[in-house]
């Protein structure tokens, strides 16, 4: 049997990263092996109208598998913009797990905006006023600095902490 991992590299073999990070942000990884990082626009089929995708979509399966889509912000935060990448990403994540024959696998699911500066209070506010939705139920979007570590922002959102 294929691990959900494996499938994700079938899927789309040419959009796997080494890293999750853009432009001098990133988002660390450190305990969550193995893990795919897949880049967000090279799923996407080219041509004209091609939607906002996120930078990255991460698969981790350190023991559950975990699933983030990551928005890596270094200046220009849109948080209208920075929403609609997230959801189709999300939606993204929703068509690989739709594509996996087995059952499906249980997991987490976390939507991540990190950002090398929050200048201003707005775009924190309009990026988590409303959760992102992935198969019925709701995820907030969490919130971090550039260098953040996925396990550290898991916990704190698990703890009940909002980020800034």
């Amino acid at each position: 049997m294929c691990s959900f991992l494996s499938h994700v590299r079938g899927m789309y073999p040419d959009a796997i990263c080494a890293r999750c990070e853009d432009k001098g942000c990133r988002l660390g990884l450190q305990g969550l092996e193995p893990h795919v990082i897949l880049k967000g626009e090279a799923c996407v089929p080219g041509g004209g109208d091609k939607p906002k995708m996120c930078d990255n979509i991460v698969f981790c399966q350190p023991g559950d598998l975990l699933i983030g889509v990551v928005e890596l912000k270094t200046k220009n935060l849109k948080a209208c913009a920075v929403r609609e990448q997230l959801g189709n990403g999300t939606r993204l994540v929703k068509s690989i797990l739709d594509g996996w024959p087995d059952k499906p696998p249980k997991y987490d699911f976390y939507a991540v905006v990190l950002a090398q500066a929050w200048k201003s209070p707005i775009p924190r506010r309009v990026l988590t006023r409303e959760p992102l939705a992935l198969e019925g139920r709701k995820h907030p979007v969490l919130l971090g600095d550039c260098g953040d570590e996925f396990s550290d922002i898991i916990t704190k959102a698990s703890r009940g902490g909002r980020r800034r």
